[in-house]
């Protein structure tokens, strides 16, 4: 009858260390999601900024082509990571 009892129990600690470390990665998901979603928008703030600049103001920008370049390959990776 003990022996059952600790086998149920070694059960219960072994399940209580499994949900402790499941929730780790979901919340360093949340960190990649995060970074994703800051560098999708400093490339959508860098492309709204190369348009301006290029058909209102006539003044092309020479550094908006390799700003959204160098933040596209971090979320590529970061988008893989995830996956």
């Amino acid at each position: 009858m003990k022996e059952n009892q600790s086998k149920e129990e070694n059960i219960l600690k072994t399940s209580d260390i499994v949900s402790e470390i499941s929730v780790k990665p979901a919340d360093s998901l949340k960190i990649f999601d995060w970074c994703l979603i800051i560098l999708f928008a400093v490339i959508l703030i860098i492309m709204i900024v190369s348009i301006f600049y290029r058909y209102i103001l006539n003044n092309s920008l020479s550094w908006t082509d390799e700003a959204i370049r160098f933040a596209f390959v971090p979320s590529i990776s970061l988008w893989l990571v995830q996956q």
